[in-house]
């Protein structure tokens, strides 16, 4: 019985002297992945993780010109691409942001969310750039920039819209969503 208490006594301090899984994101810095230079902005405990050489990471929504857009196109995450776009690409997305993380991963993000930003090209409807919003001391904070560059490649790669007449028009295109991993 001795054995037992001093066993389970054993655990029980070699638990809680384990170190727990580092958050990554805790400052502004940038990570090289693969030749590709990442850069993680903390802004009030909120990273935004990008390709560094992204030309809209911080650039207003605009008509080409430079002009203002009209309040109603301005807001609107999603005006310039065509209506039916979400029946199409929500599976899409889902499906590439499922199969890129790990188990390990899915089951330490499960029930959190994070925010994926794409902005599209002006008439290309394709190669989006990718931006990543998440709470920086959060299980997103845990993931590895190897992965978040997976996820960039891969929506960059396979995530295409129609433009409408109106996103014509616009220096880019955003699509914004909360993302929950299944």
């Amino acid at each position: 019985m001795e054995h037992v208490m001093l066993t389970g006594l054993g655990l029980l301090f070699a638990t809680l002297a384990a170190p727990a899984q580092p958050f990554l994101y805790n400052e502004t810095k940038t990570f090289q992945v693969k030749g590709i230079t990442y850069q993680c902005d903390l802004e009030d405990g909120i990273v935004a993780f990008y390709n560094k050489i992204d030309q809209f990471t911080y650039v207003d929504k605009t008509y080409k010109d430079g002009s203002e857009l009209p309040e109603e196109i301005a807001r609107g995450h999603r005006s310039g691409i065509k209506e039916n776009f979400w029946l199409d690409i929500e599976p899409k997305i889902n499906g590439i942001v499922n199969s890129t993380l790990s188990p390990q991963e899915k089951a330490l993000i499960k029930d959190w969310a994070f925010v994926i930003i794409l902005k599209f090209p002006p008439l290309v409807g394709s190669s989006p750039e990718v931006t990543f919003n998440f709470v920086a001391r959060s299980p997103y904070g845990q993931i590895s920039p190897l992965t978040y560059s997976k996820l960039e490649r891969k929506l960059a790669n396979n995530v295409r819209v129609t433009f409408t007449d109106v996103g014509r028009e616009l220096n880019f295109v955003p699509l914004i969503w909360s993302q929950e991993v299944k």
